[in-house]
């Protein structure tokens, strides 16, 4: 396990409760991560999301009409002074409520979270300078050789602004799988 996979693991432990979870989640990484988009998306857990002053919890519907409150959400908070400290946090909540909306959606294309070394081992071309970027921790994947970047999208809206944006992100990654 790399050092950057394991201080990933001791961060989404730290974000993760298990009584926080919803009942639709599964078991595994899935579970998981989609752990990690329920703290991003309710407003009743105990270490609110950077910025949770901004976000409309009722509108965090895991649908893709929901991307355009979290590109609202980013475009307030990447200016914030607290920015620098808090990016891991919300690359991370937000990149999976991105991922789970994405894996959320009807279509034929199933896709599953895998990490950062399953995924270079599958592809590692695509992974080959990639291992220190957060954005590149977890990927959705779907089974064939197709992947999906959500944790990378926030990462460059957070750098870019609107010009990254997420609801176009994730309505191209749900359209060009499902042809």
């Amino acid at each position: 396990m790399t050092r950057r996979f394991a201080a990933l693991c001791a961060v989404l432990a730290l974000v993760t409760t298990p009584a926080l979870a919803s009942p639709e989640d599964e078991p595994g990484m899935n579970g998981d991560i989609a752990s990690v988009a329920y703290l991003f998306s309710h407003d009743s857990t105990p270490k609110p999301t950077p910025g949770a002053e901004y976000l409309d919890f009722k509108k965090l519907d895991y649908s893709l009409e929901s991307l355009k409150h979290v590109n609202e959400y980013l475009e307030k908070v990447r200016t914030s002074k607290t920015m620098e400290q808090d990016w891991m946090k919300i690359c991370l909540r937000a990149g999976a409520y991105v991922g789970e909306v994405i894996r959320r959606s009807p279509g034929k294309t199933k896709f599953n979270w895998i990490d950062y070394e399953t995924a270079s081992k599958l592809n590692p071309e695509v992974f080959a300078d990639g291992e220190s970027e957060i954005g590149l921790a977890l990927v959705l994947y779907d089974g064939d050789k197709g992947f999906a970047f959500p944790l990378a999208k926030v990462q460059k809206f957070l750098v870019n602004g609107p010009e990254d944006d997420l609801y176009m992100f994730a309505s191209a990654v749900i359209a060009s799988f499902n042809e």
